[in-house]
């Protein structure tokens, strides 16, 4: 009970402190500083209001903004064209037909609904072609088919599919 008292008086401090010096529209927050890692915290924020932005400067009003930084320019994603799975759901045999001009490296995982990496295929890719991928082995449930397409040229091209196994 002790330890409660105290939680509620510490958050009553950060919503006065909050409330009258930054003008934030939460309840209670607070920011630490550890090394070159920042944490901040909000309680009671209200939903997402409005925002501007200029330049690298991003004010919004109501909720905290995530860093929206992408890792590659590099990437691209298939088109609805590119790539088609039939039949999903499957009880056996899955094709995989690809439908692109440039040749290059196919990579191909499938995982289960954990994560686990359960079948690992690379192949040369020169044209217009169909995979097929043998699920009899794999039990009923969801799966996942990721696919990376390296061109010879161009620029790398990623997809993931959700794959249905039934019984037969």
């Amino acid at each position: 009970m002790k330890i409660l008292f105290h939680l509620v008086a510490v958050f009553s401090f950060a919503s006065a402190f909050s409330q009258s010096d930054l003008q934030s529209p939460c309840a209670a927050s607070a920011e630490g500083k550890a090394g070159n890692i920042t944490i901040s915290y909000t309680i009671g924020e209200m939903t997402l209001v409005d925002s501007w932005k200029y330049g690298n400067l991003m004010i919004t009003q109501g909720i905290l903004q995530p860093v929206n930084e992408r890792a590659s320019t590099d990437l691209d994603f298939f088109t609805a064209d590119e790539i088609k799975l039939s039949p999903n759901p499957t009880p056996g045999i899955l094709n995989v037909q690809f439908n692109s001009l440039s040749p290059g490296k196919l990579l191909v995982y499938m995982y289960d609904i954990t994560g686990k990496l359960l079948n690992a295929e690379e192949f040369q890719y020169t044209g217009f072609n169909t995979r097929q991928f043998d699920m009899m082995k794999y039990a009923s449930a969801t799966y996942l088919l990721r696919v990376i397409f390296q061109p010879a040229n161009g620029k790398q091209k990623q997809g993931s599919f959700r794959i249905v196994k039934i019984s037969q």
